[in-house]
């Protein structure tokens, strides 16, 4: 089973959220995607000493009791593996040579750390698009 993620456009805003869509074996399914910025990252020779990067978080955008959310992938470019989560990450994690597994290293810690940030962006979106606002 081939997994697509497509996002259309790309706002230069971040922090917003933007219509998305999982495909898999050509069929798609609406999602909602959110940018992070993140910034004050650890230097890495691994990134060219790169300091910023960006996590994307992807929900589903049709949810009903009747239909459980499946589990997502952890994404870096490519799809690394499901780590449990019932929506999808993207970030510039760094990775060992064979992509199976982190790199034990600062940059990586950082990102996770920010997960949560974005996580709580994206609850706060929700809730003002909720609510009208």
């Amino acid at each position: 089973m081939q997994t697509i993620l497509k996002v259309y456009r790309l706002p230069a805003d971040p922090e917003v959220l933007l219509p998305a869509v999982i495909h898999r074996d050509s069929v798609g399914e609406p999602h909602v995607a959110l940018r992070y910025p993140v910034v004050g990252l650890p230097r890495t020779p691994d990134r060219n000493n790169c300091t910023t990067s960006e996590i994307v978080l992807v929900f589903a955008g049709n949810i009903s009791a009747d239909r459980p959310i499946p589990t997502r992938k952890m994404y870096a470019f490519l799809p690394i593996r499901d780590y449990g989560f019932k929506f999808a990450i993207h970030a510039g994690f760094i990775f060992v040579s064979n992509r199976q597994d982190f790199k034990q290293n600062a940059w990586n810690d950082a990102l996770v750390e920010h997960i949560s940030h974005a996580m709580m962006s994206a609850v706060i979106l929700f809730k003002s698009r909720r609510s009208g606002l």
